[in-house]
């Protein structure tokens, strides 16, 4: 690669590992600092959010290094995105979204009556829908499943021409997840809508990479 090709790598991994990064930090270390937050990103993503992030991340780092990484490279990279992965699926088994949490007070406090819709204002969001999410729980196959379902979207990024088809689809399988499987139209919106900042990110990280590899 040109020395220009290389920046251009190397500002793509950055970009990629962002996220994860950024869920990291306000997990484990003493907070974030919000004189260096970047305005496009969501520091505390929702659990749905963050493996979706993740397995993005991760399909973006294998494309790079199936498509630009000469052979005597590869093995060792690839070993470092195993790294990666192993350590980022270790740090979504032990995450902690606040978001997450008030939401499952606000539907604990839904079901013995003692919260009235009244009472919930916004910015924290429809009512309803939070009592909906704070009620929610995926199984261990249902959270499996969605992983699997997202490497298989996520790997037809590089190989189909259409990426607004493969995002559509990847949009769809996140908005069943998010909702457990409602068919709410304005609460798979809702969710959708709240997840917006993070899937801004994933689409400017893979137009970057597929705009390195000259396919858009």
């Amino acid at each position: 690669m040109e020395d220009e090709q290389v920046k251009q790598f190397e500002d793509t991994l950055a970009s990629a590992t962002f996220g994860m990064d950024c869920l990291s930090k306000s997990q484990y270390l003493t907070g974030i600092e919000f004189s260096s937050v970047k305005d496009e990103y969501k520091f505390f993503m929702s659990s749905g959010e963050a493996a979706t992030e993740l397995e993005s991340s991760t399909a973006a780092l294998r494309y790079m290094s199936d498509r630009f990484l000469p052979n005597e490279q590869k093995e060792a990279f690839d070993q470092l995105i195993d790294q990666y992965y192993k350590h980022n699926n270790e740090v979504l088994a032990e995450y902690s979204n606040p978001m997450e949490s008030f939401q499952k007070v606000v539907a604990g406090l839904h079901g013995m009556g003692s919260f009235s819709r009244e009472a919930a204002k916004n910015p924290v969001g429809e009512y309803l829908y939070i009592v909906k999410l704070g009620s929610m729980q995926q199984s261990g196959q249902e959270k499996s499943q969605y992983r699997k379902d997202l490497q298989n979207l996520f790997a037809a990024m590089g190989n189909d021409d259409d990426q607004a088809f493969v995002w559509e689809k990847i949009k769809e399988r996140f908005q069943t997840y998010a909702t457990g499987g409602s068919s709410d139209g304005g609460f798979r919106n809702y969710v959708y809508g709240e997840a917006q900042t993070v899937f801004a990110h994933m689409k400017n990280c893979w137009d970057r990479l597929l705009e390195l590899h000259g396919k858009v």
